[in-house]
């Protein structure tokens, strides 16, 4: 079926990640001292022509992939500012799949991230009308076996989108080679369009050690299940491994 041109965009306002291997889980504390835990937040006040930048002093910048496809500034929340992405182009896969795609930015600096036993993952995001039933929001990895460099390199990744559905999933990457939905968020759309209303702040909070995630909605807990995993990596591709933020039709 031929794929048309659908005017998407999400408003991602911030992303908190957190947390290495020995760390607890905690969240961003109030006020005006820093958080030791958290590791990358985008707040998209200043979206340059070449990134976002990583405001939690850790370096971990979202970096413009196409300098003549950039995101662009929309409204955030609480008066703040948020990227807006839009389908434009189309991309391939290594089995040759071709598919739309959005202007996304990569994390590839990253430093405390990379690996994790236990992270707090919370964006805001407003979805324009679309068709998209396997939108990518957040892509930190491949199936095992889709994976450029090997199954043993790939193993154990994540990502949140959709898996054929309207509603948003977090989903992990086994070393069996499958897709497994952990936790998911409410079917927030609207009939027939796949559109949100309006902001909404989606959370996960991950502990492979204790073996629970949980996912949050408007700042209320939404479902529980197990990991089944010791720790999640990012990882990309082989030779560059970095966090995808972005919507792409897989």
């Amino acid at each position: 079926m031929k794929n048309t041109y659908r005017k998407l965009h999400y408003a991602l306002w911030a992303v908190l990640m957190g947390l290495s291997f020995t760390c607890q889980l905690q969240a961003q504390s109030g006020g005006s001292d820093p958080d030791p835990s958290l590791k990358l937040h985008l707040s998209f006040e200043t979206i340059t022509p070449t990134n976002v930048l990583d405001t939690s002093g850790n370096g971990n910048d979202g970096w413009q992939f196409d300098l003549t496809n950039n995101i662009t500034s929309t409204n955030g929340v609480f008066g703040g500012t948020a990227g807006q992405w839009t389908y434009r182009f189309t991309q391939s896969d290594l089995s040759g799949h071709t598919y739309p795609a959005s202007q996304y930015l990569a994390v590839t600096n990253l430093s405390g991230i990379r690996f994790l036993t236990n992270a707090t993952i919370s964006f805001w995001a407003q979805i324009d009308p679309n068709g998209d039933l396997a939108m990518n929001i957040l892509s930190a990895g491949y199936a095992p076996y889709d994976a450029s460099g090997g199954v043993a390199a790939a193993t154990n990744g994540w990502f949140i989108g959709r898996d054929y559905t309207p509603q948003l999933w977090f989903m992990t990457y086994p070393s069996d080679g499958t897709t497994h939905r952990v936790v998911w968020w409410p079917n927030d759309t609207s009939s027939g369009d796949l559109s949100t209303t309006s902001m909404h702040l989606y959370t996960v909070t991950i502990d492979c050690i204790s073996n629970i995630v949980i996912s949050w909605y408007d700042g209320q807990p939404n479902s529980v299940n197990t990991i089944d995993l010791p720790w999640l990596r990012i990882y990309g591709t082989a030779n560059l491994p970095w966090l995808a933020i972005g919507t792409a039709t897989m």
